[in-house]
């Protein structure tokens, strides 16, 4: 519970000063302000967590769902920035030009 709500302080740091984050930033605002539930009650936060994840045949959707979207915000937050920016000036070049035919 304590690491979830430091990785979500962490999230909201990064996520401070970007233009379209401020939804995002306002719903872990919310999650991290509200003084009941999930991050203020440790055998309600362990009981949803274990409904959550337990293999029962009318979860199997959202257990799917749910583990789909934690392994995409995983791979997404352990990227470094020099894996992500382009460097080569000709893949620069071309996607600035197929990003501008896409307004055309």
């Amino acid at each position: 519970r304590d690491e979830i709500r430091n990785i979500l302080n962490q999230i909201k740091g990064a996520l401070r000063g970007k233009a379209r984050a401020g939804d995002l930033l306002g719903k872990i605002r919310f999650l991290l302000s509200i003084e009941s539930g999930f991050f203020w009650n440790d055998i309600y936060a362990s009981i949803q967590l274990d409904s959550l994840l337990v293999q029962k045949p009318e979860n199997t959707d959202r257990v799917s769902k749910f583990l789909t979207i934690v392994n995409k915000l995983n791979n997404l937050l352990k990227l470094r920035q020099s894996d992500v920016e382009l460097s080569s000036q000709e893949a620069i070049r071309r996607l600035n030009f197929f990003i501008n035919s896409l307004f055309m």
